[in-house]
């Protein structure tokens, strides 16, 4: 008998740094103007998940869309240093025009 699990807890989302790069790259590129941290992390989980790098327990299926601390960190560090690069920007206040979430943060990519 095969049993189902599902997961509100936060996905461990298995991307080395440099695939994690690769992947918010693709995010950027479709971005147009501007994007929310939470934004990124819903692509992120999807994408991980529809390539097999989440580390799935026995027959569990995540329902959250939140990473887990330690790859928010990797995720936090790619964005830090793309603001360094001048790649992007966090954007302070908020946009009427976009879905804004209690304490999320907003970036405008850089074009």
């Amino acid at each position: 008998m095969n049993i189902t699990y599902y997961s509100s807890n936060p996905v461990p989302v298995e991307y080395s740094e440099e695939e994690m790069k690769k992947v918010i790259n693709d995010y950027l590129r479709s971005v147009k103007e501007e994007f929310s941290f939470n934004a990124l992390s819903d692509y992120i989980v999807g994408r991980a998940i529809k390539e097999g790098k989440v580390a799935n327990a026995a027959n569990t299926q995540y329902s959250s869309n939140k990473m887990t601390p330690s790859s928010s960190i990797l995720v936090s560090k790619i964005l830090w240093n793309y603001i360094w690069n001048q790649k992007v920007f966090i954007a302070f206040g908020e946009n009427p025009y976009t879905a804004n979430y209690k304490d999320d943060t907003r970036f405008v990519v850089v074009k």
